[in-house]
């Protein structure tokens, strides 16, 4: 089994094997995107999000540049980051096609 070298953490320990040895267990970053993902699993947001794109077409960003462009997806416009209630809130929600979205995320 080959080991990697320990990494510093934030707090200036060292993490080894996703442990850190001064604030202790690290999530990982996966782990924390797959229970957020969780929420989109769902049939209910399956139903909310067509219907949200039904009423809202077009891409936000590409309207905002002068373009017209079918969205693709439901984004939400301040990241939920897991919380339910701003999940489902639809004012934060925003109709994107995939290159905006891919755009929106990165800088994210």
């Amino acid at each position: 089994m080959v080991l990697s070298p320990p990494v510093r953490c934030h707090c200036g320990g060292l993490i080894r094997s996703n442990v850190c040895t001064e604030c202790g267990p690290k999530k990982t970053r996966s782990k924390v995107k797959r229970e957020h993902h969780k929420l989109y699993d769902t049939q209910r947001w399956r139903r909310a999000s067509k219907l949200f794109r039904a009423y809202n077409a077009l891409c936000v960003m590409c309207e905002q540049a002068g373009r017209i462009k079918p969205a693709s997806l439901v984004d939400h416009v301040m990241p939920h980051k897991g919380d339910v209630e701003l999940f489902w809130d639809e004012t934060n929600w925003q109709s994107l096609c995939w290159k905006c979205h891919g755009i929106k995320s990165q800088s994210e």
